[in-house]
């Protein structure tokens, strides 16, 4: 995507590795493809950033929405920028803002 960056708020890091723990847990994947799964991550170019958390606690008691959920839908309305996400909750909130609904 030319001129296009991917930025997420800073827990970024921590969200991708409790998935790769919860699939690995879950029995859904084993402990090398999790851990190959998180490390790509690391290779991925996604600049973090920082959040208001004040203001991510009120969006989120303002949509019902988790604190982590509700931090990329704050970031994306800070930067005015589109949303990319798979959670219908997360969509549903940002509205025309996400580009990517689920199915």
């Amino acid at each position: 995507m030319v001129g296009r960056s991917l930025l997420a708020p800073s827990l970024l890091p921590y969200e991708i590795a409790n998935i790769g723990l919860k699939k690995l847990r879950r029995g859904q994947m084993d402990a090398a493809a999790a851990t190959a799964a998180v490390a790509m991550y690391e290779e991925a170019d996604v600049r973090l950033m920082p959040v208001d958390t004040g203001a991510v606690f009120a969006l989120a008691a303002a949509t019902g929405l988790s604190a982590y959920d509700a931090s990329y839908l704050w970031l994306a309305r800070e930067l005015n920028a589109d949303l990319l996400t798979l959670d219908n909750a997360l969509a549903a909130a940002a509205g025309t803002r996400s580009i990517a609904r689920p199915a």
